[in-house]
């Protein structure tokens, strides 16, 4: 249930718009005998008459039951939702009117109530629209009806859900592309834009690309790529081999990032280049370089040096104890008799 409240000065015509809208039936009145509009500010009045510092005496609210709970309410419940509002304001004892209204699907209240009593002393209004709000979550909650706050988590939660769906499907298209194994950004995109997405790059202050968004075309939603899924990130797309062919740069990370992978792919080559080199020369040298490997390519290469390096290795080594140590022990006796000699 919604509830709305603010201080007004109109209160005829604000009463003749409730009392005659078409299905409008009166509730609850207390302390009031007048029919028009008119009739009940004129009474009103004997009380606002008391204090004329106050300007917008009287208060108008609007209850409103979730349209489900409105259709199933009677009008003893509707006047029972008004007096716990009052009762809740502590307004019970100032005069007031009620109508409810019914000629649309959203039936609700409309109430009035003069904001100044019988002594003359106005009704503090402060931050009212707020606690007519609290109290309608309230009253909802004490008769089981659905509350404005409880509505929102719901339509949050409803939001929210849609919203994984959807990310899921973006998701499930960018698999699809990625499974053609497009060879840059602008392929990418293309492919993408096939699948009902608009894939567009997000430029920095320098005029770089420092990230990517991507629009449902069905929906219109948008979002980070990243937002959506982690392996959508420019980075991922990186890793996974696109190249940049757009008119704008990458920012300094991204281009590390590009660095770093066409290294990475470059010693992936060289790994494979070298190792069909040493299995043709046992004399050939393998580089690595300084980047460090991924599992996949840590493993194959230690199964390569478990296989091929190692025999090779240990050959080599027991030929220099046999042959090449021997000879540098001979030198360096020889180099230590000669000083000795000089001595």
């Amino acid at each position: 249930m919604v509830g709305k409240a603010k201080s007004i000065a109109h209160t005829s015509n604000a009463v003749d718009y409730a009392k005659d809208k078409l299905h409008a039936e009166e509730i609850l009145r207390h302390n009031v005998i007048g029919n028009t509009g008119l009739e009940i500010e004129n009474q009103f009045k004997v009380y606002q008459n008391l204090n004329s510092n106050t300007k917008l005496n009287t208060i108008s609210v609007v209850l409103s039951p979730e349209p489900e709970d409105g259709r199933k309410l009677t009008n003893d419940e509707f006047r029972e939702i008004t007096q716990n509002y009052l009762d809740k304001m502590n307004l019970k004892e100032y005069q007031h009117i009620a109508y409810v209204h019914k000629d649309r699907d959203h039936a609700h209240i409309h109430l009035y109530v003069n904001r100044i009593n019988d002594k003359g002393k106005a009704y503090n209004d402060s931050f009212i629209g707020k606690r007519t709000q609290q109290k309608a979550h309230e009253i909802a909650k004490d008769k089981g009806l659905i509350s404005a706050r409880e509505k929102m988590i719901q339509n949050i939660n409803r939001e929210k859900l849609n919203l994984k769906e959807l990310k899921n499907e973006i998701f499930r298209k960018h698999q699809s592309v990625m499974m053609q194994k497009p060879k840059s950004f602008d392929n990418y995109i293309k492919q993408m834009n096939l699948q009902g997405l608009e894939v567009k790059p997000t430029i920095n202050r320098q005029g770089q690309i420092q990230g990517f968004r991507v629009t449902d075309l069905r929906t219109n939603n948008n979002f980070k790529m990243s937002e959506v899924n982690r392996s959508m990130s420019v980075g991922n797309l990186i890793k996974n081999g696109l190249k940049n062919d757009l008119d704008n740069q990458l920012n300094k990370t991204l281009k590390t990032s590009q660095n770093k992978q066409n290294l990475a792919i470059d010693i992936k080559k060289t790994i494979a280049r070298e190792s069909n080199n040493l299995i043709k020369n046992k004399d050939a040298k393998m580089i690595l370089g300084k980047e460090k490997l991924t599992k996949k390519e840590y493993l194959d290469y230690r199964k390569f040096e478990e296989d091929v390096i190692q025999p090779h290795y240990v050959v080599e080594h027991q030929k220099y104890w046999n042959e090449e140590r021997p000879k540098e022990i001979d030198n360096e006796n020889n180099r230590n008799i000669n000083k000795d000699n000089e001595r």
